[in-house]
């Protein structure tokens, strides 16, 4: 009988111990970074928006693109938009 326990506590203190070294190993990480380049198209897209009270809101993702509202006369305004 006291061989089986020694048998049996030596399986038990390795299992706690092989548990406890996975753990360990699990809980260690390594960290590393790359540099990643994509590249892609992007379509211009130029939009204007002119709301009932006259305000006019202009949104590019050309960066030259340029907007020049010129009030001509009473009920005449004109938009001038340049996007090249």
């Amino acid at each position: 009988m006291g061989r089986r326990s020694h048998l049996i506590r030596n399986i038990m203190a390795l299992t706690i111990i092989l548990l406890g070294t996975t753990g360990l190993l699990s809980a260690s990480r390594t960290v590393s970074s790359q540099m990643i380049h994509i590249w892609a198209y992007i379509p211009p897209a130029t939009m204007i928006e002119v709301a009932d009270d006259g305000e006019v809101d202009f949104t590019s993702n050309i960066y030259s693109a340029s907007l020049n509202v010129s009030p001509r006369s009473d009920s005449t305004t004109l938009l001038s938009v340049i996007a090249l």
